[in-house]
Parts: structure tokens; sequence; C-alpha cells
């Protein structure tokens, strides 16, 4: 989580300073290429119930992975694809504070960002989204 806010301040333009378990950064700025957007869309890919929350709360899109444990030769995972896995898994981003909205594609739940629930008056939305409409 320490590196995803660290990117999406470099990428504002801001100088970053973190130093975490994972991360240790000081004082690093992105001068140069600039994003084309003023806003670089945070895209988060995960199962992991604390991951998902966070997600919830700051991803634009959320990808739900669907693997489950690492198998025996350290490559395959188990895959968990049954209706009661993804709604558990979309029920945590709601909780994390996006309200789900079903994306097009197998497995991705795109809540709405920050920006949205602040225009909506912390309400998500509600409408269903295909490729034609995005």
């Amino acid at each position: 989580m320490a590196v995803v806010r660290a990117v999406q301040g470099l990428l504002a333009g801001e100088e970053v300073s973190v130093d975490s378990a994972r991360l240790t950064v000081h004082r690093a700025r992105l001068d140069a290429p600039r994003p084309v957007q003023d806003r670089i869309p945070l895209t988060v890919g995960t199962s992991n119930s604390r991951l998902l929350r966070f997600a919830g709360e700051h991803a634009d899109v959320v990808g739900l992975s669907g693997l489950g444990r690492t198998l025996a030769d350290g490559h395959m995972h188990a895959v968990r694809w049954t209706t009661e896995v993804v709604d558990r898994q979309v029920a945590l981003v709601a909780e994390g504070g996006g309200g789900p909205e079903p994306a097009a594609g197998a497995g991705g739940a795109r809540p709405a960002g920050p920006r949205d629930r602040r225009r909506r008056g912390g309400r998500a939305p509600r409408s269903r989204s295909t490729p034609a409409s995005r």
C-alpha cells in the first residue's frame, strides 16, 4: 500500500518520502517524463482481503484475481471463482468505500473512485458499464 501511495504521489508531481517495512524513498520526484493526463487511474488486482478493502477506498478499477493458495509446484494456484467467493470479494471492496459497479470482463469490479464518491455525496454509482459506454 505504501508503494501505491508513493507512485500516485510521484505521478501527481509531488515530492515523495516513505520509510516503511517494504519501501524506503527520500525526497523522490518524477520530473520527466510527465504523464499526459492530470490523474492516472489506479488499478489494483488482488484476492487479498486487506488489499480489496484498500482498493475499494483508493482504486478506480479493482480486478478480482480469483487465485487461491499456491499449489505444490510453486507456480499454479487453486482457482476460486464460485459465486460466493466473488460476492465476498466484491463486499470487501464495498467495505473499503467503493460501492462496486460491475465492469465488463470476467472478474472485475469497478468501485467509484474517491472523486466520484465526493461528487455524489459519498454514494457510489449504481449504473452498469459496458465497453461501449466508457
